[in-house]
């Protein structure tokens, strides 16, 4: 496993330093997004490529309303600046989403579902990368947010996507931000029994060090195998994941940033979050080659080996069970209903 991180390693780096993703030019006009996480980091910076899009509604989905709110006011002095700019006519929402809380994610999807007709993109882009356990939902605070609670708004949202993708003829794009860290873990709970979900809810055996990276690789399988179980031909939405590289964030805010060699590897390697947001954007705007598929510099790209090795394949499907399983207890019928 050493030895694939290593290999991984002059791509990422040549990446980072040498790769710049594609300012977006698409018009989003006439279209609503959702993003969560937007009211900082990559989430508000995609916000405002959209809003430059001239996007028509957007709703920002977050955990703090003050902190939307300064999101939105930022955002709309940004559309005011320039008053002959059609830009200014764009819908700005803020509604409440909390991914630690189950009841939450549902009221978000049944708003959603009540009182949107039309949307073209969903951004699940809000992520937590602590460094201590701590559980909620009854599970480790990282696997209900980044995981559990993130595919369970996928999963509420996608009848009601499938819906508009008739209703309006387009095709709807849900995008998942994962990450690059998930080439960088052997994922040894893979071998857990009975349960994988349950051995990662496990105090005593968590190692939060790789927990983040874990979260992603998840991500990165359950977008896979949704892939695999609802192909793009038959299937009206698009699901898919992305990296955006390393960027310039507050996802690290709960890390030592004591450290004089790290902070100078940031400095050097980061992108900014404006660079960053880019490749979110670019991710809802793919087409359906891109449905089931890990995306990176803006295009599908190649995932870590443990994941399409023989071991990948079946902890894959294991996860997709598990967490499939775990979401029908959660709303019984979601799993179905997609």
């Amino acid at each position: 496993m050493a030895a694939q991180i290593i290999k991984s390693l002059p791509s990422f780096f040549y990446r980072q330093l040498l790769v710049t993703p594609t300012l977006p030019s698409r018009t989003w006009a006439a279209k609503t997004v959702i993003i969560t996480g937007a009211n900082t980091g990559l989430g508000l910076e995609a916000a405002r490529h959209f809003l430059t899009l001239n996007v028509s509604h957007l709703i920002l989905a977050v955990r703090d309303p003050a902190k939307g709110a300064a999101a939105k006011a930022s955002l709309l002095q940004q559309a005011n600046s320039n008053p002959t700019s059609p830009h200014n006519t764009t819908t700005i929402e803020i509604w409440d989403l909390d991914l630690s809380s189950y009841a939450s994610v549902q009221a978000f999807a049944a708003r959603v579902t009540s009182t949107l007709p039309r949307i073209d993109a969903v951004l699940l882009n809000a992520g937590i990368m602590p460094q201590v356990y701590a559980e909620t939902e009854g599970s480790e605070y990282t696997m209900t947010t980044n995981v559990l609670s993130t595919f369970l708004l996928a999963f509420l949202l996608l009848p009601h996507l499938k819906t508009v993708a008739e209703r309006h003829s387009i095709r709807p794009v849900v995008s998942v931000t994962a990450s690059d860290v998930h080439f960088l873990t052997a994922f040894p709970e893979r071998d857990a029994q009975p349960s994988i979900l349950a051995e990662l809810s496990n105090e005593k055996t968590a190692r939060m060090g790789d927990r983040y990276n874990v979260s992603k690789l998840l991500e990165v399988f359950l977008v896979r195998e949704f892939g695999v179980r609802f192909p793009a031909e038959t299937y009206p939405v698009t699901l898919n994941c992305l990296t955006p590289g390393w960027c310039v964030s507050q996802l690290d805010r709960d890390m030592d940033t004591s450290n004089l060699l790290l902070r100078g590897v940031k400095k050097a390697l980061q992108r900014t979050t404006e660079v960053g947001g880019r490749t979110l954007v670019a991710a809802v705007a793919a087409g359906p080659e891109s449905h089931g598929e890990y995306m990176s510099e803006c295009a599908v790209a190649g995932v870590a080996p443990l994941v399409t090795s023989e071991e990948g394949r079946v902890a894959q499907k294991r996860v997709w069970d598990e967490v499939c399983a775990k979401l029908e207890e959660i709303s019984p019928g979601v799993v179905a209903g997609i």
